[in-house]
């Protein structure tokens, strides 16, 4: 496979795989709840550029991860821990009543979708 396919490929996955309810997904609808729709698409946005370019990256260094056991186990490592502070944070965190708020710039938006897909780290061993 060329570098264009396994990239096609890759983002395909991807989206296949950020369709589930989570962390991305429920920022997004969070957000067009209490912003309005154009703030929603604005944080879909920028975690759609983020997941494209952690996608870019798990395709150009593939081999790499694949041969190496040690740098696998070591991203299944730090991903569990993440996901272990995540669930933790928001089973202890108390929930808020949703009220609409003011409507802020889009980039403010874009960046906090680029926020909340940096911290999705399970994509590079996928």
């Amino acid at each position: 496979m060329n570098l264009l396919q396994l990239f096609l490929f890759g983002i395909t996955f991807s989206a296949l795989g950020a369709i589930p309810p989570g962390l991305i997904n429920l920022a997004a609808a969070k957000r067009t709840i209490t912003r309005g729709y154009r703030s929603g698409i604005m944080v879909s946005l920028g975690a759609g550029v983020t997941q494209l370019v952690y996608t870019f990256i798990s395709v150009c260094f593939i081999d790499i991860i694949i041969k190496n056991a040690i740098i696998t186990q070591t991203i299944n490592w730090i991903v569990g821990v993440i996901f272990l502070l995540l669930g933790m944070f928001y089973i202890i965190k108390k929930v808020k009543p949703i009220q609409p708020m003011q409507n802020m710039s889009d980039s403010k938006h874009f960046g906090y979708g680029i926020a909340v897909a940096t911290m999705n780290f399970l994509i590079i061993p996928t």
